[in-house]
């Protein structure tokens, strides 16, 4: 009994990464990229959300440019970076957002002006700004780049790596995958103005990529992944404590906007720990190839996705089961930014003394 749970469990999870590994290959053989002509860049303009600068995050916005897009900083103090600055005290719930509109609403901005929302941690590059703004001149009304981390040294950044390089939860594994509503990652976005216009719903939600993708797909609007990736920059002294941290919220907020999908974590996207433990106590050798098979298919995914050193999805699975766990118990109480919130209906973000009250 137990063995056959293995055998089945193990062959449908790696029927996924199959099936996963062919679509990025088609998508692969397939992609064209276009650069953006110089007339969308001329109407382009790049902000930056911004709380309290690390040094890594002001090394990536020092990253020179040489496309001719006007480059802005969000944030309540002026950084020490060579950019436009505009002073942004957010009050809203998601304190991104409120950067990204408080730039729009002090900004002497065309209507036709194409919106590009970076994270301050990411070191943007012409490549990134000409990819994101050739898919909006292409027909799509949002766009964005799937994020790669800088690879360093030591446990918490080799976790970050594996989970968003090497496992199914990067997202051009996702993109691939996805049914419905495209995936967006709010790393790199690109929003055209229906798509600002959908933003400004959202400065309470706290997956504001996320219902963003869902409310462009009720209104049958594209959405695309550009094939450029978002380089990150990691914090030298990220903590383990930090990441489990941010991807237990990363748990609660997919709960939260596509409850549907929340159970794949464990089933699809970070079965093999579990499955290791099972296999070890059914002691049966069909469970064991099955298992095996499995895993020949996840390195083979990490391959494909970032290249030879694909060991880092080891790390990233039993990473995600832990804090797929962990957000069960966290429930509907969510802290961000050191403040606490209930979450709502679609994420809304409710103040935990409100919510409480």
């Amino acid at each position: 009994m137990l063995s056959g749970l293995v055998t089945v469990w193990s062959l449908a999870a790696m029927a996924f990464t199959m099936v996963t590994l062919a679509r990025l290959r088609r998508r692969a053989r397939t992609a064209k990229q276009s650069p953006a002509s110089a007339l969308s860049l001329a109407r382009v303009i790049l902000i930056r959300p911004l709380d309290s600068p690390g040094a890594h995050e002001l090394e990536a916005l020092r990253a020179p440019l040489s496309v001719p897009v006007r480059h802005v900083v969000a944030s309540p103090e002026r950084p020490d970076v060579p950019l436009e600055w505009v002073c942004s005290v957010p009050t809203t719930g998601n304190r991104k957002v409120g950067h990204v509109l408080n730039a729009l609403r002090h900004l002497d901005l065309a209507r036709e002006t194409l919106v590009l929302c970076v994270d301050a941690d990411v070191r943007v590059d012409d490549a990134l700004i000409s990819a994101l703004v050739a898919a909006l001149e292409n027909g799509a009304c949002a766009a964005s780049a799937a994020p790669s981390p800088v690879q360093q040294s030591g446990l918490p950044a080799h976790c970050v790596y594996g989970v968003l390089a090497q496992s199914h939860h990067s997202f051009e594994a996702l993109d691939v995958m996805q049914l419905g509503a495209k995936a967006l990652c709010g790393k790199a976005l690109a929003l055209s103005p229906v798509a600002v216009n959908e933003l400004r719903t959202l400065a309470d939600v706290v997956g504001e990529d996320l219902e963003l993708a869902k409310l462009l797909h009720a209104k049958r609007q594209p959405v695309v992944l550009v094939d450029v990736r978002a380089q990150v920059l990691q914090r030298p002294s990220l903590r383990l404590a930090e990441v489990i941290a941010r991807f237990t919220r990363w748990n609660q907020v997919l709960r939260a906007h596509r409850p549907a999908l929340f159970p794949t974590v464990p089933l699809l996207f970070a079965p093999t720990p579990a499955l290791v433990a099972l296999a070890m106590l059914a002691g049966e050798s069909v469970a064991w190839w099955s298992l095996v098979a499995l895993l020949l298919s996840r390195f083979a995914l990490a391959a494909t996705l970032s290249g030879a050193r694909s060991w880092q999805w080891l790390l990233a699975e039993p990473l995600l089961l832990w804090c797929w766990w962990a957000s069960l118990f966290a429930g509907r109480t969510l802290t961000w930014r050191g403040r606490r919130f209930l979450l709502g209906a679609d994420g809304r973000l409710i103040p935990f003394e409100q919510g409480a009250a």
